[in-house]
């Protein structure tokens, strides 16, 4: 187990030098703060306060919203497994087991990191910049968008957030740890599908299978006529405020029974294919 740690802790300090994981974070920070600003004019607009945590929620149970910040994290781990010029010799060192299962430990940290610094900056902003409270309560705002649902929001500011059922079932901190959760659950199920699908080809394949099925969860939502209903598609269930609409089937339990075993899955599918690696695959 040491040596699965100092490889992933190596994988981690190449974050110094690496531009590619630095434009990933500033990708997926502008591009949150640029989504809330709706959000915030809204407020602003209706002369009403924010509580810090909001703005987050609402990008996270946003379906278009939660794409776009998605997309820093994509482009951190796009290119899994993360092979360098000394990877052959780490596998020889430590052998293929503990050299994939460092690899899925890494993507599985960089995820936490990637949620955790976005929503530090969201609610830095909204307190900071914004003058949102901290008060552990929904604010008028919150309370206007999800239960009056003004549609003017959607014709002056291309967003809405009809999902009275979350702001009545759970505090707003309560409800910012279920996006941070369930966001960075999302985005480890993708990193392990990139993961395993190029241990599988040998190739920088699996960000295509994401995007297949990251756009067939958008069809999902937008109700393309496909017929696919809202628990199936993952996109769907990373969104907390889709779990707490009893219709759809979807719990937080489910959606959370769901990524834990994909995640799992995609682990045990990791070390399986790990028999198989050869270092010199790595240099193909």
């Amino acid at each position: 187990m040491k040596n699965v740690w100092q490889l992933t802790w190596h994988q981690l300090c190449g974050w110094r030098t690496d531009l590619r994981v630095s434009v990933a974070f500033l990708l997926g920070i502008g591009l949150s703060l640029t989504l809330a600003s709706d959000f915030f004019s809204f407020a602003e607009v209706m002369q009403t306060s924010v509580q810090i945590c909001e703005a987050y929620v609402v990008l996270g149970s946003s379906i278009p919203a939660l794409m776009g910040i998605l997309l820093g994290c994509f482009l951190l781990l796009a290119d899994a497994p993360f092979v360098s010029g000394i990877s052959p010799y780490e596998i020889l060192r430590t052998g293929r087991r503990k050299w994939c299962i460092s690899r899925y430990l890494y993507l599985i940290i960089a995820c936490f990191l990637y949620s955790s610094v976005l929503l530090l900056f969201t609610m830095a902003f909204s307190f900071l910049v914004k003058g949102g409270s901290a008060a552990d309560h929904w604010s008028e705002t919150m309370h206007t968008l999800a239960v009056k649902q003004p549609y003017f929001t959607i014709r002056k500011y291309a967003f809405a957030f009809p999902f009275p059922e979350l702001i009545n079932g759970c505090s707003p901190c309560e409800a910012m740890l279920l996006t941070w959760l369930f966001s960075t659950l999302y985005m480890i199920f993708c990193g392990g599908m990139v993961l395993v699908v190029n241990l599988y080809t040998h190739r920088n394949m699996g960000w295509i299978i994401v995007l297949i099925l990251h756009i067939i969860g958008y069809l999902a939502y937008t109700d393309s006529g496909l017929g696919i209903p809202y628990r199936f598609s993952l996109l769907c269930c990373a969104a907390p405020a889709y779990q707490f609409r009893e219709e759809w089937g979807m719990s937080t339990l489910y959606c959370l029974r769901l990524f834990m075993f994909l995640n799992a899955l995609l682990l045990w599918l990791c070390v399986h294919m790990s028999r198989h690696l050869e270092a010199s695959d790595l240099g193909k």
